[in-house]
C-alpha cells in the first residue's frame, strides 16, 4: 500500500502540481466475490482535497478519465495503441466523485477540488 500512497503523491499530485490539504489513505477497500470470472478485480478509494490552477485541476482530471480507456483482459491492462499507459502501467482508476470549489473559466486561476478516486487492483491468485 505504500507505493500506491507513493504513486499518489508523485505520480500524480506532483506530475500536476497539485498541493494536497488531506491525509492520503485508502477506503472502501473490496473484493467482490465473482461468479464465473477468471481475474477477481478489487476495489479502493482515496478522497483527495488538493488545490492547483484550473489548468492543472483539468489536466489531472483528464489523464485520470484517459486510464478509464484500458480494459482488464486475462489479468492483464490493454489499452489502445495510441494511448500512453506509463503512467497507468498496472493500475486503472476512476473518478467516482468530484467538486470543485469556483468556476473553471480561468485557466490560470487558483482553485480547489475535492475528488474521489477509485483504483481497480488484481487480486492474487494460485496460479500467479
Amino acid at each position: 500500500m505504500a507505493d500506491l500512497i507513493s504513486f499518489v503523491e508523485n505520480d500524480l499530485l506532483k506530475k500536476f502540481n497539485l498541493t494536497s490539504y488531506s491525509n492520503i489513505g485508502f477506503t472502501s477497500l473490496a473484493f467482490e466475490k465473482q461468479q464465473n470470472a477468471a481475474v477477481n478485480i478489487g476495489t479502493y478509494k482515496i478522497a483527495l482535497d488538493v488545490s492547483g490552477t484550473n489548468q492543472n485541476l483539468l489536466d489531472f482530471v483528464t489523464t485520470i478519465q484517459n486510464s478509464g480507456k484500458l480494459n482488464i483482459q486475462d489479468g492483464k491492462l490493454v489499452a489502445p495503441k495510441n494511448l500512453e499507459t506509463q503512467l497507468f502501467s498496472n493500475l486503472l482508476i476512476s473518478i467516482d466523485q468530484i467538486t470543485f470549489a469556483q468556476s473553471l473559466e480561468k485557466l490560470d486561476k487558483e482553485n480547489k477540488m475535492a475528488v474521489n478516486l477509485v483504483f481497480y487492483v488484481r487480486a492474487k491468485s494460485y496460479t500467479d
